[in-house]
């Protein structure tokens, strides 16, 4: 990471950062889908299914939910009603939930982006003290040290339900749409004024963005390999229903 920090193009790490975003946002809304379906397929039961996927999503789920009472606590919102339980609705699979009066735009979008930001810190501590993250650039000798850590597949499935319940819900979402004008004003005011960060303090920052999307592909491949297994665990029960 430090020689992308030394070159010039000090935007890569960014860049990075926003592709593993993307990318866990879109593996992880696929392996949800496919562990209910795998579920259902055995069971031919909705709410089953939606308590299976609950359970095995609940450290995740809690982290989510607790997320947003923190920040709505820390804030002054008075947050109250802290429930965990699955609700099928008619498009989704609601988990959890927790009752918080509005604190504005501000604070609402804070309170919002508090599981993403809690998630990101959990899956960076389990990089950096359980797989080498932290002592080595190279991915293939990441991968290759994962089976020799110890307890791995504990970790492996920490950061599977930590990485799918991180990313903000629809109503998390709503209150942003101000906040990202309020961002741009101030970005457009900040740049006329010429105080917008220097390239060289966008390098030293981009050192750790480096390092977080870093993590964050690390999970991406691991919540890879998690569908890939529903996929094929999902073709042999319908071989099975089939005969």
């Amino acid at each position: 990471m430090p020689g992308i920090a030394a070159s010039g193009n000090w935007w890569v790490p960014f860049m990075a950062l926003a592709a593993s975003i993307v990318a866990i946002w879109w593996v992880g809304r696929t392996l949800f889908e496919h562990l209910f379906t795998l579920v259902f397929l055995a069971t031919n039961s909705k709410n089953t299914s939606a308590i299976a996927v609950f359970v095995f999503l609940y450290p995740g789920v809690f982290l989510h939910e607790f997320s947003h009472w923190l920040a709505a606590y820390l804030l002054g919102l008075r947050p109250s009603k802290f429930t965990l339980k699955p609700k099928i609705t008619r498009n989704n699979l609601k988990m959890g939930s927790v009752t918080i009066r509005s604190g504005g735009p501000i604070a609402d979008s804070i309170v919002g982006i508090a599981p993403f930001i809690t998630g990101s810190i959990v899956l960076v501590l389990i990089g950096y003290f359980t797989f080498p993250l932290g002592r080595s650039n190279n991915l293939l000798q990441w991968l290759k040290a994962v089976p020799s850590t110890p307890d791995f597949l504990l970790w492996l499935y920490l950061m599977v339900v930590v990485s799918n319940a991180m990313m903000p819900s629809e109503s998390d979402r709503k209150p942003w749409t101000t906040v990202l004008i309020y961002i741009g004003v101030v970005a457009v005011l900040a740049y006329a004024a010429n105080v917008m960060p220097s390239v060289r303090a966008l390098r030293e920052l981009g050192v750790w963005v480096g390092f977080l999307s870093k993590a964050f592909i690390l999970t991406f491949l691991v919540d890879l390999g998690f569908t890939l297994l529903l996929l094929v665990l999902e073709q042999v029960v319908l071989a099975v229903r089939t005969g």
